[in-house]
């Protein structure tokens, strides 16, 4: 089992405060198994937009197969 959490920002234009800044904080577990072949991930995506919000949050479930 791995966790694992990303924090992103993004602002094109910083002088203003406009539909297009975005925060992201990013919580997720990996879970393997038969060995390291098969991998679920689990993430969930708390989104955030400055000049208006939106109840657009995530959760991602993804098997990887290694081959």
């Amino acid at each position: 089992m791995e966790a694992a959490l990303k924090c992103e920002q993004f602002d094109p234009n910083t002088n203003v405060t406009d539909r297009h800044d975005l925060q992201q904080t990013t919580l997720g577990l990996n879970y393997f198994f038969r060995g390291r072949e098969d991998k679920v991930q689990v993430n969930y995506v708390w989104k955030r937009e400055r000049a208006q919000p939106t109840d657009n949050d995530a959760l991602l479930l993804q098997w990887q197969k290694f081959f």
